[in-house]
């Protein structure tokens, strides 16, 4: 029976290893007739079952798992990469948090905890879990890509740098930390640096919209004749790849920056501006409700919720926007405002959940665009 079990088991996880998932499924399932307690069939069961859209039936029975045994770390990551798609980040985070209590070498837990705090913009927490990460395991490309992003996030430009390097040296062609490695640098007004980092995302990823206009703007602004036409090709293709994005996924508030971004700097000024409102209009609608996992819905600070009643009150007497609605939105930054912890002027704080419920379809949005 065991031997049977074991060899069904590593049938099973061959197929899903080479993304044969009705394969992998059936092989879990039989798994599970011959072992019905078989917390392992169940967690990998649970991602196959994530892996095809089937969220529901993937939470049960990764709950199941951890039924069987409560101190199964992966099934507590798997869960919580479950609810990190449904947006329950709170409840995510906790069981990152618990599968890293019961492993604290289980760097991918770590990874996936940081990046819930990246969102959150809790900055130094995430630089932390994700140099944990990469203490576990000093070979992963993914801790040290995501570790530069946290830093830059931070301020920290130059260790930013450094982790990308670090990444890429594990992994030459990891596009992600290319892509990062190379915004940077064209921040940092390095373009010649920059451009042959560019190049080797485009040749992972040919369709990488934002990446194409990134490496067309580094190659523009080297200023040199022989560059020029090479620049606008490189945009001109991004510009069709972005177009394609929209077109695909109409309701992709980046892929409609990155579009504005690309008609800014072919100089069709009205269609970037056009292209950048539908951005700002997707995230920024107050009849947008999905904004409690957005880091933009996290923070505020006193001088900051002072400016945007301001602006309310600028815009009732302007008769932008009704009164009544007005009055209700002021009453409720005002609350916010009054119950801000150590409300230092200008100081960024951590909002409570009771304030995000009452700013936060408003907060960081769009109230009114002028005709």
């Amino acid at each position: 029976m065991v031997t049977d079990v074991n060899s069904e088991l590593e049938a099973a996880a061959a197929h899903h290893r080479a993304g044969r998932f009705d394969a992998a499924r059936a092989g879990y399932e039989r798994v599970l007739a011959l072992d019905p307690l078989n917390h392992q069939a169940l967690d990998l069961l649970g991602v196959v079952y994530a892996f095809q859209g089937r969220t529901d039936e993937s939470l049960s029975v990764l709950r199941r798992a951890l039924d069987i045994a409560p101190n199964f770390p992966q099934a507590l990551n798997h869960i919580g990469l479950i609810l990190k798609s449904r947006h329950a980040m709170d409840e995510a985070l906790d069981c990152f948090a618990r599968a890293i209590t019961i492993a604290p070498a289980f760097a991918e837990a770590r990874i996936n905890f940081g990046n819930i705090l990246l969102e959150k913009g809790r900055i130094a927490e995430a630089i932390d879990s994700f140099q944990q990460a990469a203490l576990a395991v000093p070979e992963s490309a993914l801790a040290h890509t995501n570790l530069g992003h946290a830093l830059a996030e931070g301020g920290r430009r130059r260790e930013a740098e450094a982790s990308f390097r670090r990444a890429i040296a594990i992994e030459p062609s990891h596009a992600e930390a290319n892509r990062a490695l190379g915004e940077i640098l064209v921040e940092a007004g390095r373009y010649h640096e920059a451009i042959p980092v560019l190049r080797r995302v485009i040749e992972v990823r040919p369709d990488d919209a934002g990446a194409m206009y990134t490496l067309g703007l580094a190659l523009a602004r080297c200023a040199e004749p022989a560059l020029e036409a090479e620049s606008r090709t490189h945009l001109m293709n991004a510009e069709a790849l972005a177009r394609k994005a929209v077109e695909t996924l109409p309701s992709s508030r980046g892929a409609w920056e990155i579009l504005g971004n690309i008609l800014l700097r072919l100089g069709r000024t009205e269609e970037a501006f056009a292209a950048r409102l539908r951005a700002t209009s997707l995230l920024r609608s107050p009849d947008t409700h999905d904004f409690d996992h957005l880091a933009t819905f996290h923070r505020a600070s006193k001088s900051k919720l002072d400016h945007d009643m301001e602006q309310i009150r600028h815009l009732i007497g302007r008769e932008a926007i009704k009164e009544t609605y007005g009055a209700e939105l002021l009453n409720s930054y005002q609350y916010v405002r009054d119950h801000l912890p150590n409300p230092r002027v200008g100081r960024l704080v951590e909002l409570s959940a009771e304030s995000r419920a009452l700013i936060g379809a408003t907060y960081n949005k769009l109230w009114h665009v002028a005709p």
